[in-house]
């Protein structure tokens, strides 16, 4: 899960950056312009790094990061904001959360 939840962030991370870059000639200036718009993918990769020590607690913050993106981006009017954003979120920090209960069920 951890693992898939870093792909996520790296990818959206990566997107949020290069987003425009295309559009103009000037390349690193771009990016440099667009770092705002991935600082929230950064903050992801925090609460990632949380879930690699605290796996519950990462779980129950990224369930919440993907909560807070529906309302931030709106993602209930865009499915593919939901299907691409949110949902993924959702779904990902509850299984962190399942592999936390899993886990606990399995130690002694």
């Amino acid at each position: 899960m951890r693992a898939l939840l870093v792909v996520f962030a790296l990818f959206w991370f990566v997107f949020a950056l290069l987003s425009g870059a295309g559009q103009q000639d000037q390349g690193i200036s771009v990016m440099l312009r667009n770092l705002p718009n991935a600082m929230p993918w950064l903050a992801l990769f925090i609460v990632i790094y949380i879930s690699f020590r605290w796996e519950l607690a990462g779980g129950l913050l990224v369930v919440a990061a993907g909560f807070f993106s529906m309302a931030f981006f709106n993602a209930l009017t865009s499915p593919v904001v939901l299907l691409a954003v949110s949902l993924p979120m959702v779904v990902l920090g509850s299984g962190l959360i399942l592999c936390w209960f899993s886990d606990r069920r399995q130690t002694p």
